[in-house]
């Protein structure tokens, strides 16, 4: 976490030194799942359904010419899943996954025009809680879902409603595994193992306070 800070706080104090620096606020909704392993794959079946968590956080912008930019972020952003009717290992009603994460987007933009960016870039994040809800019982899944970084790719746009009021969207595909599982059959026969990874559509609404 502390190496996720500091990058954060290295970024925008590089940034600060040209007066085009852009600083906000953001939040807005995260449309989650995980990768489905391949020996469910390969059976046309998926372990989860989308789930809706949201993120919050700061988020910067640096013009580096007319048309491209640079940004990072600091958000808490939650992802996970939601058991799908093919994967009910607990019994309905079907289990939430929440991962609770730091993570800190850096993008690259390309600006076609005044209204319009075009963004990609990667996404480090740091696993702060994970829980497992059923209905409104909550458990910690952290024994299961144990790995602390996440490293995604982010691919997106932003469209600027003003100079300061903005709307973002950007999908991200998890490169490293959140966990890593051995599945069985309901006799503990094994199936096979496979690592899940994170999937994420994120749109969010903006305001650049400094710009």
């Amino acid at each position: 976490m502390k190496r996720v800070l500091f990058l954060f706080l290295f970024t925008l104090s590089v940034a600060t030194v040209s007066a085009q620096l852009s600083l906000g606020i953001k939040a807005g909704a995260n449309f989650a799942d995980l990768t489905t392993p391949d020996v469910f794959a390969a059976a046309d079946q998926d372990i989860s359904a989308i789930t809706t968590h949201w993120h919050a956080g700061i988020s910067t912008k640096q013009a580096i010419s007319d048309r491209f930019h640079v940004g990072a972020e600091l958000l808490y952003s939650v992802k996970g899943f939601q058991e799908s009717d093919d994967f009910n290992v607990i019994g309905d009603p079907l289990a939430t996954l929440s991962l609770h994460y730091l993570s800190l987007p850096l993008m690259f933009y390309y600006a076609p025009n005044e209204k319009i960016s075009l963004g990609a870039g990667v996404n480090l994040g740091y696993l702060m809680d994970a829980q497992i809800k059923v209905e409104d019982e909550k458990n910690d899944a952290g024994f299961i879902y144990d790995q602390e970084f996440d490293l995604g790719l982010n691919l997106g746009f932003q469209f600027n409603v003003t100079p300061a009021l903005f709307l973002d969207a950007r999908y991200q595909w998890g490169l490293t595994s959140v966990a890593d599982l051995v599945f069985t059959d309901e006799n503990g026969a094994p199936l096979g193992d496979g690592s899940l990874k994170n999937r994420v559509l994120q749109v969010s609404l903006g305001y650049f306070i400094i710009r």
